[in-house]
C-alpha cells in the first residue's frame, strides 16, 4: 500500500498530463499502479494517520453463517483436525476463498477442550520387592566456622519409603557395599531387586551384542561377589537415566535436617564415624 502522499502525487502529476515514467521518477510508484489509482479518490487533504485509519473494504474478517456450520460440523466430527486441513477442505469443497485468519481464529474460540490427561500413577512394587540405591553429598558448618563436605549412602524400600543412611569415605564399590550392608542389617535383609545408578562403583561396562541387539553388563568385581554373596541381584539404571530408579532422597530432606542435623556441629569430629539412621517416611 502507497502513502497518502504518493497516492496524491501521482493524481496530481496524472492530471497534469505527465507520462507514466515520469511519474515513477518522482513518487516511485510503477505504472501499473498509477492506473489503478486514477480509479481512486483524490487523498491530497487527507493525513497518513487519517488514511490508516480508514482503510478500505479489503476481506471479510467474519465467516458466513453457513461456513460456520460446516466447521462445527467438522469438528464435531474431528475434534483434532489441524487448522490447515479444515482450511483445504473449505477451499476445495465450499469454495471458501477468503484468508486463513478468520477461520484459524474462529477455530481458536469453538474448538473443544481436549479431554484430561490420563492421571500419573506412581509406579510401586509389592512389600520387599526392590530397594533403590544411591550416594549423596552434603556440606555441615561446626560452630567454629569451618565446613566439611559429607559422603553419604542412601537407600529407600520402595513400598514402605523407609530411607537408612550412613556416612561413607569416598563414593566407590566399598561405599557402596558397606551401605548396603548397613541397610541389611537396619532393615533385616536387602530385597530381591536392588536398582542402582549406572556408576563405577557398580558397573564396570556395558556392551550390546551387534547380531542379537542384547545388552550385557559387567558389573565390578566387589560389588559382583558382594551380590553373589548375598543372593540378591542389581538391577542398574539406562545410561544418562538416573531419575529411572526413582528419588531415594529429596534435596529438601538434606536441607531441612531430615538425613542429618541441619544446626551447626559442635566439633568436626562428630561425624567422622559411620552412622546409621532409619526412617519411616510415609507419602
Amino acid at each position: 500500500m502507497h502513502a497518502a502522499t504518493a497516492r496524491s502525487l501521482v493524481l496530481r502529476a496524472r492530471n497534469a498530463g505527465l507520462d507514466p515514467d515520469r511519474i515513477q521518477r518522482l513518487s516511485g510508484v510503477p505504472p501499473r499502479s498509477q492506473r489503478r489509482l486514477v480509479h481512486e479518490e483524490a487523498m491530497s487533504v487527507m493525513r497518513e494517520t487519517e488514511f490508516r485509519e480508514n482503510p478500505g473494504p479489503g476481506r471479510p474478517s467474519e465467516l458466513a453463517p453457513a461456513l460456520r456450520q460446516q466447521i462445527d460440523a467438522q469438528l464435531a466430527a474431528e475434534p483434532a483436525i489441524k487448522g490447515a486441513e479444515l482450511l483445504r477442505r473449505l477451499r476445495s469443497e465450499h469454495a471458501y476463498q477468503a484468508g486463513k485468519d478468520p477461520v484459524y481464529r474462529y477455530l481458536q474460540q469453538h474448538r473443544p477442550p481436549p479431554p484430561p490427561p490420563a492421571p500419573v500413577v506412581r509406579f510401586e512394587g509389592v512389600a520387599g520387592e526392590f530397594a533403590p540405591h544411591d550416594f549423596g553429598e552434603l556440606t555441615v558448618t561446626y560452630t567454629d566456622g569451618t565446613r566439611e563436605k559429607l559422603r553419604f549412602y542412601a537407600g529407600r524400600l520402595k513400598y514402605s519409603r523407609a530411607l537408612h543412611v550412613c556416612l561413607l569415605d569416598a563414593e566407590s564399590a566399598e561405599g557402596l557395599i558397606r551401605g548396603m550392608e548397613s541397610f541389611a542389617r537396619a532393615l533385616g535383609g536387602l530385597p530381591l531387586i536392588n536398582v542402582v545408578d549406572n556408576t563405577k562403583a557398580a558397573v564396570i561396562q556395558r556392551q550390546r551384542d551387534p547380531g542379537t541387539g542384547q545388552e550385557r553388563i559387567h558389573y565390578n568385581e566387589h560389588f559382583a561377589a558382594f551380590l553373589q554373596g548375598v543372593g540378591v541381584f542389581a538391577e542398574p539404571t539406562s545410561p544418562y537415566s538416573g531419575n529411572q530408579k526413582g528419588c531415594v532422597f529429596s534435596p529438601g530432606e538434606v536441607r531441612q535436617g531430615r538425613l542429618f542435623p541441619g544446626a551447626p556441629l559442635p566439633e568436626p569430629g562428630r561425624f567422622t564415624r559411620p552412622v546409621g539412621r532409619l526412617a519411616a517416611l510415609h507419602q
